[in-house]
């Protein structure tokens, strides 16, 4: 129940009050104990009194001022058992230097926006890379175990060690990328040149991440690191640009008695050069071509044991994407299963939608592993 003052309008009664005061207290003491539950650097320790606390190194309390922050990044952790705090101080240490690149990354693109004319080598190659999940070179440096049993550890990164390691792995990394670039350039247009770029892609975006740690553990180095290759982003150019130079004809045959019209041979063909074109090869139908996707369709009607009016067929769809300046085959799928219907020719039309769907998906998921 709400009382009217003298202006008319609605206050809480004094009981009211009261209640909605304890509520109050008890909201925000449930606050502070998540608050507190949830910190596990220097301030861990304060769930100890000032005495025990006299009895803890340094570093469990301050870290820096063990291992300065100048030369060394460091978290702590603490728990019931001695591995539970050395990998609570791990995930404390991996999630501080994850957020640190977060925060780059979102300082980066807010660069860029602001500033078209910033050198995106420099500032972009964060910017993919928002979770890190294993550095090399974590190591857990100091333990502790506090009178109540409670177990204390120190996880560190020396920068300049774990920064000359990514300095260096970046570089060779590097090295391997512009090797495979340079090889997709003396193979054009063909499915080497996209293996190889494909491969670049991804050493490119391990590189990235690699780029993210380094700038976080050793801004320094981050800085002098220049890529031949620019970015992920670039490499990316280069295999997009290899794919739309291959050409590819495709030859679809089909077996079916029940489709008269060829009706099933002309589907497939287009679901095949659909699925080429959006992957960005160049596609045609039975045109002379660099390769030749060949792929026949069969759907035969079985009888079974039962005694409905049901018509069944097993269909299959074999396919082989071939080279036609060395005869070798680049690619072999199939796929193949059963449909049934009233009628035998719908049972056919319903295994032709299925093998269009297999083709939209297995078919394009083998395709782009190839290339």
């Amino acid at each position: 129940m709400y009382a009217l003052n003298t202006k008319g309008c609605r206050v809480k009664t004094k009981t009211q009050t009261l209640r909605a005061l304890c509520m109050w207290g008890l909201l925000c003491a449930s606050v502070v104990g998540i608050h507190v539950s949830c910190v596990s650097a220097s301030s861990a320790a304060a769930k100890h009194t000032k005495t025990q606390l006299s009895k803890a190194p340094a570093w469990v309390t301050d870290a820096a001022a063990v291992y300065p922050d100048s030369l060394y990044l460091s978290a702590v952790g603490y728990s019931e058992q001695r591995s539970g705090a050395e990998i609570e101080a791990a995930a404390a240490l991996t999630k501080s230097i994850s957020q640190k690149v977060a925060s780059e990354t979102s300082a980066a693109q807010s660069m860029e926006k602001g500033s078209p004319t910033v050198k995106k080598s420099v500032s972009s190659v964060v910017r993919t890379v928002s979770q890190v999940d294993k550095i090399t070179g974590l190591t857990v440096k100091e333990t502790w175990t506090a009178p109540d049993g409670t177990e204390y550890a120190l996880a560190v990164i020396n920068r300049e060690e774990v920064g000359s390691y990514y300095a260096q792995k970046i570089r060779n990394c590097e090295n391997g990328i512009n090797k495979l670039i340079v090889f997709a350039s003396e193979h054009p247009a063909g499915f080497e040149a996209v293996s190889a770029l494909s491969q670049a892609v991804e050493n490119a975006a391990e590189n990235e991440r690699d780029m993210a740690v380094l700038s976080v553990v050793h801004p320094a180095k981050y800085k002098l690191v220049s890529l031949a290759y620019e970015n992920k982003q670039a490499v990316e150019v280069l295999l997009r640009r290899e794919i739309e130079k291959i050409r590819i004809a495709v030859d679809v045959k089909s077996d079916v008695k029940a489709d008269v019209k060829n009706v099933a041979g002309e589907r497939l063909t287009a679901a095949f050069m659909n699925v080429l074109n959006e992957a960005g090869f160049a596609s045609s139908v039975k045109n002379a071509a660099p390769y030749v996707l060949a792929a026949s369709f069969s759907a035969t009607p079985f009888e079974t044991a039962s005694t409905s009016d049901t018509r069944f067929v097993r269909y299959m769809l074999n396919v082989q994407l071939s080279d036609t300046r060395t005869g070798k085959t680049v690619l072999s799928w199939s796929t193949g299963g059963k449909e049934a219907h009233l009628s035998e020719s719908e049972a056919v039309q319903r295994a032709v939608r299925t093998a269009e769907t297999e083709i939209k998906n297995s078919f394009l998921e083998h395709l782009l592993k190839l290339s």
